[in-house]
């Protein structure tokens, strides 16, 4: 276009960036918006608003805050896009300081400010100003009040501060409900334990025609505690075809997993496309926790020499807890060996699965020089050490341990690290030992 000498104007720049977004390319929403300011395009407010739904797909959040700040008097479009893109990019707090900063300039709201508004409360748990912002949609007028976008981000909200019934009021109150409405609903219930009440909307979604989305069939899986029902959901999915989405397919091969019914997940994974690392992990994890450590390292050997995917930290634990259950020290060294290998990063979780299976496997020292090497430890490395120590009868290097821990800042020590030392010295009746840890406990 430019070597043709024609001029991207303000309509084509907002498409040009659409792509650059779409293509998570920084540098090229940086070159777009360096033409933008040479071409005296960047405070346009169509230009803008498309630069900050880009720089937010691409996570540059700074840029999108100057971009606010800079901009002379932003109208309520380019507010809705910053407060919609980053929510989207999980960045809520930022998102409620942009509102918050639209309603100091004097601008009022619309649904698509008020829906992204209340989602973020919802995701922030942010109850005060959450109800407080409902309020502010019952005094609006109807086309806020009815809006299907802003009820259902309230039918999201009120369960995530624990209110079930505002929410549940406000979703029979809809005059129009949508798969998002009904999904917020269904989810809200089946997280709460209701199950029952989850399948019952679930069938009084599809009688009342709506059409289940990937979502859907997410939650209801999730909400499957019978096999029968399990099977059931298996069959909305093919029907559906949503059977190749990977998503639900480690959903449902969790499921499986869940009702104790192994070999159905093991042959929804055979049928599955394994482009992603979902379903391995699923199904690794799955043997791993359920009393199959064998059949876990093995799937864990097939992902290897695979050549296709690179396990990744989730992996990897799942098949050092399979070592740790069976004991083979060797395998499991040869796994710590291919994480080196490999380059994989030497995260939290890889380390304490590490330190874990050297414990299980009665090797103390590499255990201890893995739990020395990690330079952040959590609260769980503690007690996977402290444990490890217990598990092999090493009583005074637990407590060694024990007493090295209470000196590190930013831990709140509980229960479950108080009950692997009691039991530790219970086993060698350290009496003494035990009252003092007592008192610590009641402290």
């Amino acid at each position: 276009m430019l070597r043709s000498n024609l001029i991207p104007d303000k309509f084509t720049l907002p498409s040009i960036l659409n792509a650059c977004a779409y293509l998570s390319s920084l540098s090229l929403v940086l070159s777009i918006h360096a033409f933008a300011i040479k071409t005296q395009l960047s405070f346009d407010p169509f230009v803008v608003s498309a630069l900050i739904d880009a720089y937010c797909k691409c996570g540059h959040i700074d840029c999108v805050l100057r971009l606010l700040e800079e901009f002379p008097n932003p109208d309520l479009p380019i507010y809705n896009a910053a407060i919609t893109g980053l929510s989207k990019q999980e960045e809520y707090e930022s998102a409620l300081q942009v509102f918050h900063g639209m309603r100091v300039e004097g601008l009022d709201s619309n649904r698509t400010t008020l829906s992204g508004v209340i989602m973020a409360c919802g995701r922030l748990v942010d109850e005060k100003f959450g109800r407080a912002i409902h309020g502010h949609v019952v005094k609006a007028g109807e086309e806020v009040r009815g809006d299907v976008s802003v009820n259902s981000a309230l039918v999201f909200m009120y369960p995530r501060f624990g209110d079930l019934d505002s929410a549940e009021l406000i979703f029979r109150s809809m005059p129009d409900r949508n798969v998002v409405s009904w999904n917020a609903m269904i989810n809200a219930h089946a997280q709460a334990g209701n199950i029952k009440e989850a399948w019952d909307l679930f069938s009084q979604m599809l009688t009342e025609g709506s059409e289940a989305s990937d979502v859907t069939f997410t939650c209801m899986i999730s909400a499957s505690y019978e096999l029968k029902q399990g099977r059931m959901m298996h069959g909305f999915v093919i029907k559906a075809g949503s059977v190749n989405n990977e998503i639900i397919g480690a959903t449902l091969i969790n499921m499986y997993i869940r009702l104790n019914s192994l070999v159905d997940a093991q042959k929804l994974f055979d049928e599955m496309p394994r482009s992603e690392m979902g379903s391995w992990n699923s199904l690794i994890l799955g043997y791993s926790r359920n009393g199959h450590p064998r059949e876990a390292l093995n799937l864990f050997y097939r992902l290897r020499d695979s050549k296709n995917l690179l396990a990744n930290s989730i992996t990897l634990a799942g098949a050092l807890s399979a070592c740790a259950s069976l004991g083979v020290i060797e395998e499991g060294k040869a796994i710590h060996e291919y994480i080196m290998n490999i380059g994989m990063k030497m995260d939290l979780i890889i380390n304490t699965s590490l330190v874990n299976m050297y414990c299980k496997c009665g090797s103390l020292e590499t255990a201890r020089e893995v739990f020395e090497s990690m330079r952040d430890k959590d609260l769980v490395a503690w007690r996977v050490m402290i444990s490890g120590y217990v598990f092999n009868g090493q009583v005074k290097e637990a407590m060694e341990l024990f007493d090295r821990m209470k000196t590190v800042n930013n831990l709140k020590l509980n229960n479950v690290t108080f009950t692997s030392l009691l039991s530790a010295l219970s086993h060698v009746a350290l009496l003494e030992e035990v009252g003092s840890l007592e008192s610590v406990i009641a402290q």
